[in-house]
Protein backbone atom coordinates (compact mmCIF):
# COMPACT_ATOMS: atom_id res chain seq x y z
CA UNK A 1 0.00 0.00 0.00
CA UNK A 2 1.23 3.34 -0.49
CA UNK A 3 1.25 6.18 1.71
CA UNK A 4 -1.41 9.12 0.88
CA UNK A 5 0.68 12.08 -0.37
CA UNK A 6 0.77 14.97 2.54
CA UNK A 7 -1.12 17.88 2.21
CA UNK A 8 -2.33 20.83 3.64
CA UNK A 9 -6.01 21.78 3.37
CA UNK A 10 -9.14 23.18 4.53
CA UNK A 11 -12.55 21.51 3.68
CA UNK A 12 -15.62 23.10 1.81
CA UNK A 13 -18.67 23.53 3.34
CA UNK A 14 -19.96 21.71 -0.12
CA UNK A 15 -17.34 19.04 0.98
CA UNK A 16 -19.44 18.37 4.31
CA UNK A 17 -22.85 19.36 3.68
CA UNK A 18 -26.05 16.93 5.02
CA UNK A 19 -27.12 14.73 2.69
CA UNK A 20 -23.95 15.67 -0.16
CA UNK A 21 -22.24 12.60 -1.45
CA UNK A 22 -19.60 11.22 0.48
CA UNK A 23 -16.44 10.67 -2.17
CA UNK A 24 -13.62 9.06 -1.89
CA UNK A 25 -12.13 12.57 -2.65
CA UNK A 26 -13.09 13.94 0.70
CA UNK A 27 -11.86 10.63 2.44
CA UNK A 28 -8.31 11.09 0.23
CA UNK A 29 -8.24 15.24 1.48
CA UNK A 30 -8.40 13.75 5.50
CA UNK A 31 -6.11 11.28 4.85
CA UNK A 32 -3.56 13.92 3.01
CA UNK A 33 -3.96 16.38 6.46
CA UNK A 34 -3.60 13.57 8.97
CA UNK A 35 -0.28 12.38 7.34
CA UNK A 36 0.69 16.39 6.95
CA UNK A 37 0.24 16.49 10.64
CA UNK A 38 2.05 13.37 11.50
CA UNK A 39 5.04 14.66 9.96
CA UNK A 40 4.64 18.43 10.86
CA UNK A 41 3.48 18.15 14.16
CA UNK A 42 6.76 17.76 16.71
CA UNK A 43 7.96 19.09 20.07
CA UNK A 44 11.45 20.51 20.81
CA UNK A 45 13.68 19.66 23.90
CA UNK A 46 16.52 22.63 24.60
CA UNK A 47 19.24 22.14 26.24
CA UNK A 48 20.87 25.74 26.85
CA UNK A 49 24.41 26.86 28.40
CA UNK A 50 23.69 30.45 29.77
CA UNK A 51 26.74 32.93 29.87
CA UNK A 52 30.53 31.69 30.14
CA UNK A 53 30.02 28.00 29.88
CA UNK A 54 33.82 26.34 29.88
CA UNK A 55 33.72 26.29 33.84
CA UNK A 56 31.14 23.19 33.50
CA UNK A 57 33.15 21.25 31.17
CA UNK A 58 32.98 17.67 32.91
CA UNK A 59 29.77 18.02 34.57
CA UNK A 60 27.28 15.52 34.15
CA UNK A 61 23.12 17.06 33.67
CA UNK A 62 23.89 20.72 33.59
CA UNK A 63 20.63 21.27 32.18
CA UNK A 64 18.51 18.70 34.85
CA UNK A 65 17.24 15.96 33.00
CA UNK A 66 13.87 15.51 30.70
CA UNK A 67 11.73 12.65 31.05
CA UNK A 68 9.87 11.85 27.99
CA UNK A 69 6.70 11.52 28.24
CA UNK A 70 5.87 9.20 25.63
CA UNK A 71 7.05 7.16 22.85
CA UNK A 72 9.38 9.39 20.92
CA UNK A 73 12.10 9.52 17.56
CA UNK A 74 14.41 11.99 17.15
CA UNK A 75 14.32 13.48 14.00
CA UNK A 76 16.87 16.17 13.88
CA UNK A 77 19.61 17.51 16.20
CA UNK A 78 20.88 21.41 16.17
CA UNK A 79 23.81 22.70 17.94
CA UNK A 80 24.66 26.63 18.26
CA UNK A 81 27.24 28.55 20.02
CA UNK A 82 26.76 32.44 20.70
CA UNK A 83 30.11 33.81 20.87
CA UNK A 84 33.08 31.56 19.76
CA UNK A 85 35.60 31.45 22.07
CA UNK A 86 39.76 32.64 21.76
CA UNK A 87 40.40 29.00 21.23
CA UNK A 88 39.50 25.10 21.33
CA UNK A 89 36.15 22.80 20.95
CA UNK A 90 32.92 22.60 22.53
CA UNK A 91 31.65 19.42 22.61
CA UNK A 92 27.92 18.51 23.42
CA UNK A 93 27.26 14.84 24.56
CA UNK A 94 22.97 14.03 25.05
CA UNK A 95 23.20 10.81 27.14
CA UNK A 96 19.96 8.61 27.88
CA UNK A 97 19.28 6.30 30.81
CA UNK A 98 16.05 3.75 29.74
CA UNK A 99 15.46 2.89 33.77
CA UNK A 100 15.26 5.03 36.86
CA UNK A 101 18.83 5.08 38.68
CA UNK A 102 19.87 3.49 35.28
CA UNK A 103 23.18 4.31 33.29
CA UNK A 104 23.47 6.14 30.71
CA UNK A 105 24.50 6.05 27.30
CA UNK A 106 25.26 8.74 25.05
CA UNK A 107 23.03 9.01 21.80
CA UNK A 108 25.52 10.10 19.44
CA UNK A 109 27.64 8.12 17.10
CA UNK A 110 29.12 11.17 17.06
CA UNK A 111 29.22 13.80 18.91
CA UNK A 112 28.32 17.57 17.95
CA UNK A 113 31.21 20.31 18.50
CA UNK A 114 31.83 23.75 17.23
CA UNK A 115 35.32 25.08 17.00
CA UNK A 116 36.82 28.94 17.99
CA UNK A 117 36.69 29.24 14.27
CA UNK A 118 33.47 29.22 13.97
CA UNK A 119 31.81 32.84 14.13
CA UNK A 120 29.61 34.17 16.48
CA UNK A 121 26.35 32.90 16.16
CA UNK A 122 26.91 30.01 14.31
CA UNK A 123 24.34 26.79 14.07
CA UNK A 124 24.22 23.61 12.40
CA UNK A 125 21.78 20.33 12.01
CA UNK A 126 22.25 16.64 11.50
CA UNK A 127 24.07 16.62 7.87
CA UNK A 128 25.40 19.90 7.77
CA UNK A 129 29.30 19.67 7.56
CA UNK A 130 31.60 22.75 7.79
CA UNK A 131 35.50 22.84 8.49
CA UNK A 132 34.43 25.01 12.15
CA UNK A 133 32.30 22.07 13.16
CA UNK A 134 31.07 18.46 13.32
CA UNK A 135 27.32 17.42 12.57
CA UNK A 136 26.37 15.04 15.17
CA UNK A 137 25.46 11.38 13.95
CA UNK A 138 22.58 9.86 15.81
CA UNK A 139 22.96 6.23 16.49
CA UNK A 140 20.55 3.70 16.97
CA UNK A 141 18.86 4.89 13.95
CA UNK A 142 15.54 2.93 12.42
CA UNK A 143 13.10 3.98 9.93
CA UNK A 144 10.60 5.81 10.91
CA UNK A 145 7.00 4.62 9.73
CA UNK A 146 5.88 8.35 9.55
CA UNK A 147 7.73 9.29 6.52
CA UNK A 148 11.07 6.62 5.87
CA UNK A 149 13.66 9.16 7.32
CA UNK A 150 16.05 7.60 9.43
CA UNK A 151 15.53 8.13 13.57
CA UNK A 152 16.64 7.56 16.80
CA UNK A 153 13.50 5.78 19.07
CA UNK A 154 13.42 6.90 22.80
CA UNK A 155 10.78 4.80 24.84
CA UNK A 156 8.49 6.65 27.48
CA UNK A 157 9.91 7.40 31.26
CA UNK A 158 13.41 7.08 29.18
CA UNK A 159 15.72 10.18 30.81
CA UNK A 160 18.00 12.37 28.87
CA UNK A 161 20.79 14.72 30.03
CA UNK A 162 23.67 17.33 28.65
CA UNK A 163 27.11 16.57 29.22
CA UNK A 164 30.27 19.08 27.98
CA UNK A 165 33.07 16.93 27.52
CA UNK A 166 34.88 20.17 26.23
CA UNK A 167 34.54 23.58 26.17
CA UNK A 168 36.19 26.61 23.91
CA UNK A 169 37.88 29.16 26.36
CA UNK A 170 36.08 31.85 27.03
CA UNK A 171 33.11 31.25 25.20
CA UNK A 172 29.25 32.26 25.36
CA UNK A 173 26.04 30.93 25.25
CA UNK A 174 25.76 27.33 23.30
CA UNK A 175 23.22 24.66 23.26
CA UNK A 176 21.73 21.90 21.46
CA UNK A 177 17.83 21.37 20.60
CA UNK A 178 15.71 17.87 19.86
CA UNK A 179 13.42 17.64 17.00
CA UNK A 180 11.13 14.85 18.56
CA UNK A 181 7.69 13.44 17.93
CA UNK A 182 5.59 10.68 18.98
CA UNK A 183 5.83 7.34 17.21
Amino acid sequence: MAIVPPARGNFLSEELDYKSALSEFLLLKIGAQNNFNNQRFYTQKQFFLNGFYEQAVGFAAIDGLEIIPFNAEIFNVAMFNIEAGISGTTEIDIKVATTSGGAFTSIFSTTPKISSLAPNFTWFRVGETNVAWTAPVLNSLVTSPIDGQLVRNLSEGSALRIDLPQAMNNARGCGLILFLRSR
